[in-house]
């Protein structure tokens, strides 16, 4: 029961993430650009597109994980937490995943618009434990300079 909190607390990093690419979508200049220019799924300005989702991906990872560490400082921070908070966007990710190969091949490695999506894919189901494994080693890193 120790990592129900970090569970519930993976549950509201999807309800953030599904929220931040709404509002991303919505106010991204990147958006109007992908729009405007003439763009085929074999078009290397995917790789902006890849590069804007992950950015927003690790920075409201971040916020959430260093959140969870300053507000449940009695609760464990450690890689079993880190994965909890993982495990709600990684299956809410998997379940989309499956359902949108019923309709197409995944992963189709031969456009630029499927490496995109296959990046995606691995980035949102590894996201927390990347930013968990940069904080632990930065903390690690301050206490041998200390």
């Amino acid at each position: 029961m120790k990592y129900l909190p970090s569970f519930i607390v993976g549950i509201l990093l999807w309800v953030a993430l599904i929220n931040s690419f709404s509002l991303a979508g919505s106010y991204s200049p990147l958006l109007e650009f992908l729009m405007s220019a003439d763009i085929n799924e074999h078009s290397p300005k995917f790789l902006l597109l890849a590069l804007h989702d992950t950015l927003i991906k690790l920075l409201v990872c971040f916020i959430f994980l260093y959140g969870y560490k300053k507000l449940f400082t009695k609760l464990p921070f450690n890689f079993h937490s880190a994965l909890a908070v993982q495990l709600p966007t990684a299956l809410m990710i998997i379940s989309m995943t499956i359902q949108a190969s019923e309709y197409s091949s995944f992963p189709n490695f031969s456009s630029y618009y499927g490496i995109v999506d296959v990046i995606a894919f691995i980035v949102s189901c590894t996201f927390i434990l990347f930013v968990y494994w940069l904080m632990a080693s930065y903390s690690k890193h301050l206490k041998q300079d200390c």
